[in-house]
């Protein structure tokens, strides 16, 4: 689909390729080569690649940066994207005005990541205070955060949960089946109660099987496809500025893994226990390097860190 504000103008065939011949063999080939790139890494997500949607392009470019890539290598990217674009007869998506301005702070932040900060739990209630219930983004996000918390969750790991790896214990704790499945249990605080706030979720989208975190359109209806891992780091940012984070300290989807850590280290839980919990290998002070365990696990008892 076109971006709506750029209505599908087919470039003649015979000038796509003119244009495509004025290239240079060495730059056609860095082209086809970034091409590649960007495909596959649509077909992982399941998104389409031509004609791509600007929101589409604008993640990839941000897991560019986070991938180490230079500016200008980015840069070229999508140069390659837009030239395959224009090569297909379809209008350039780069040049919609939020890829411009993509671009425009990838080279000005330059290729240096910026360390993640992890969330605190008084932080986390904070961000959770200002998603409203009453509505279909609100309960998502707040359901997004304090699972993703409460189970010390990767981005990845967060958005392949289905409804069918919902498992309720007798005891009222809640089991997400997974490589390292989690157990959950009910928070003593109604607003941070991982537990409730999914069943709010669940309940007011209406979503009874398949992806429980799904996107949101601009018509505020629940799109029945799985939520990107990009899209719970704008969960996250997006949460930190209304609660009125420190605006110095970089809030991204790991703040939720990595503040879970924090928060049971502070606690007293045992190092070996969080490992579990999160499919972390245990060897290592503080779990460092939160180095991946290999193989399937069974869920632990739930981990309590004050929500």
């Amino acid at each position: 689909m076109a971006h709506p504000d750029q209505p599908r103008l087919p470039l003649d065939r015979a000038e796509s390729a003119a244009t495509a011949r004025r290239r240079s063999p060495a730059t056609e080939r860095a082209y086809q080569r970034d091409w590649a790139d960007f495909t596959a890494w649509c077909e992982t997500r399941r998104l389409q690649p031509l004609p791509a949607e600007p929101d589409t392009i604008v993640d990839y470019l941000e897991d560019q940066l986070a991938l180490g890539h230079k500016p200008a290598t980015i840069a070229r990217r999508a140069a390659a994207i837009g030239a395959l674009h224009g090569d297909a007869g379809h209008i350039n998506p780069c040049t919609a005005a939020e890829v411009r301005a993509t671009l425009q702070a990838i080279k000005a932040r330059g290729s240096e990541p910026r360390p993640i900060a992890p969330l605190t739990v008084d932080e986390l209630r904070r961000m959770v205070t200002t998603c409203n219930p009453a509505t279909l983004i609100g309960a998502r996000d707040a359901a997004l955060l304090l699972v993703g918390f409460a189970g010390g969750y990767s981005r990845s790991e967060l958005v392949a949960i289905d409804v069918d790896d919902l498992d309720r214990t007798p005891g009222g704790d809640l089991t997400i089946a997974g490589d390292t499945p989690r157990r959950l249990a009910a928070g003593s605080q109604p607003l941070t109660c991982p537990i409730r706030a999914l069943d709010h979720w669940l309940d007011l989208a209406r979503i009874d099987s398949g992806p429980v975190f799904r996107p949101i359109s601009r018509q505020n209806t629940v799109i029945p496809s799985r939520l990107s891992d990009r899209g719970v780091a704008r969960v996250v940012a997006r949460t930190a500025e209304r609660a009125g984070l420190p605006p110095n300290r970089h809030f991204a989807a790991h703040s939720l893994r990595a503040g879970f850590i924090h928060a049971a280290l502070a606690a007293g839980v045992p190092e070996r226990a969080i490992a579990h919990h999160t499919g972390l290998a245990p060897a290592g002070s503080a779990l460092t390097g939160y180095a991946r365990r290999t193989g399937k696990s069974t869920p632990t008892g739930p981990i309590d860190v004050g929500l």
